[in-house]
């Protein structure tokens, strides 16, 4: 292990090498001079800094490999220029003077500072230690964010301290607008991206496009600083899957009743158009300028004037009752017969009005709604058709969504009986979502697996 010099940060150190080859006399005329400007008192912050630059060398020598060094082979000049080394440097001061091998003389008794006493002034320069490391915490930050004026602008004033500085470099390549988006929805709450938040939300979150901020903050309105609680997975999620600002404005304050990452995938992953071909044929023809722009339709827009207030509640399903759903919304979209279209939006409604609150992936699948084969899956029709059945049973009803439904016996109870309704339709015997709603609510020949459940019913 390398030797270390002890380091000494007195009067002397802040004179530059300049003013160190003058009389002692001139040395002492010169110094109250520049002590009197901040300009002063920060060129001799810089010129302690090249005083000691080879004694933190010295120490990073002795506490770190070959490879894994920053200063080494650098003079003070090219140092300076470079965050990495800036920040190096800064730790390296911290262990030499929390060890002892440092010494920094200041305050009203012009003694050595004791390790931590940040705001006593340093004879040397005429600043605190906090004021020193403020002053070289903000060359590096500013060199960090030397190619993104706005973020600079917005983050810069948050930055204090130099465990700040890994965290401003994830966010160097951040949307210009969006720094701005997040700073009007966070306020001074900004400060805790730079502060406290962790690599991998930082990450995400410098992927955030302009438009995805701007989105994020007229959806979420005043509970848009609860992003800042959100796991990384929520922002990738929204990075990933929301493409247009149509998905947001649709969307609306729905949005916030997402309670996980996979509900927000979820909805993102609704089919959405761009129609900005078709927008501009109707503008050319009505003498109108062409989009500057794209604009889009979304299967969100579509689906909001159908199921209305319900889909709020739908926003607080699980991720596979909202892919169920955008399913079923593009199948309705596509639709041209006007019959069967009514007939489907009907279902839509029915099931996101009626029985969304006990809807689950566990749920569908046990429904034959998911994840089986072609051969083995009932029509959204049907399988509302034994879900109305069971509400109108007497021995059954609201009690057993309320209650059985919702634990996994009574969903195989319901899984049972439409097995036993797929096997029917096997021998020949097809059924309407009526005549199966009437078999299950008077107990005609499906009943047998939900018979435990009317037994506690009835007892």
């Amino acid at each position: 292990m390398a030797s270390t010099m002890r380091i000494v940060v007195d009067t002397v150190a802040g004179d530059g090498k300049w003013l160190s080859r003058m009389p002692e006399a001139v040395r002492a005329h010169m110094r109250p001079k520049s002590l009197a400007t901040p300009e002063g008192r920060e060129k001799r912050l810089m010129n302690v800094a090249e005083a000691i630059f080879p004694g933190l060398q010295s120490i990073e020598e002795a506490a770190y490999p070959q490879d894994q060094r920053l200063l080494a082979g650098k003079d003070f000049e090219t140092a300076i220029q470079q965050s990495h080394s800036i920040e190096r440097g800064m730790a390296m001061f911290d262990v030499a003077w929390q060890t002892g091998l440092v010494r920094i003389f200041g305050g009203a008794t012009g003694k050595a500072l004791g390790f931590g006493v940040t705001d006593e002034t340093i004879n040397a320069c005429g600043l605190t230690v906090g004021e020193g490391r403020l002053f070289f915490v903000r060359i590096a930050a500013r060199q960090i964010l030397a190619n993104n004026a706005k973020a600079a602008e917005r983050l810069l004033p948050f930055v204090v301290d130099r465990e700040a500085l890994p965290r401003l470099r994830l966010l160097t390549g951040i949307d210009p607008l969006a720094i701005e988006e997040l700073r009007l929805g966070l306020g001074e709450r900004l400060r805790e991206l730079v502060a406290t938040k962790e690599e991998d939300f930082l990450n995400v979150l410098a992927k955030l496009k302009g438009f995805q901020a701007r989105g994020l903050r007229a959806v979420m309105k005043d509970r848009f600083p609860e992003i800042l609680g959100w796991d990384a997975r929520m922002v990738e999620a929204v990075v990933e899957t929301f493409q247009c600002p149509e998905q947001f404005r649709d969307l609306g304050d729905a949005f916030a009743e997402a309670e996980n990452h996979d509900a927000i995938r979820a909805i993102g992953h609704w089919e959405r158009r761009d129609i900005t071909e078709r927008v501009n044929a109707e503008r050319v023809r009505q003498g109108k300028e062409r989009l500057k722009g794209r604009r889009h339709e979304t299967d969100i827009g579509a689906a909001r004037p159908l199921i209305g207030e319900h889909f709020r509640a739908l926003m607080r399903r699980d991720a596979g009752t909202i892919e169920f759903v955008g399913h079923r919304i593009a199948e309705w979209r596509r639709q041209d017969d006007e019959a069967e279209r009514e007939r489907l939006g009907e279902e839509i409604q029915a099931l996101v009005g009626r029985f969304a609150d006990f809807c689950t992936l566990e749920v569908l699948h046990g429904l034959h709604l998911v994840g089986r084969d072609d051969d083995d899956t009932l029509s959204l029709g049907e399988a509302l058709g034994l879900l109305e059945g069971i509400w109108d049973n007497p021995s059954l009803g609201q009690g057993f969504f309320a209650g059985p439904f919702r634990m996994s016996a009574g969903v195989r109870a319901v899984e049972d009986t439409a097995t036993e309704y797929m096997e029917m339709k096997r021998r020949g015997a097809p059924r309407s979502r009526a005549d199966l709603r009437r078999m299950v609510a008077g107990s005609e020949g499906l009943e047998r697996s939900l018979q435990p459940f009317m037994r506690r019913a009835r007892g």
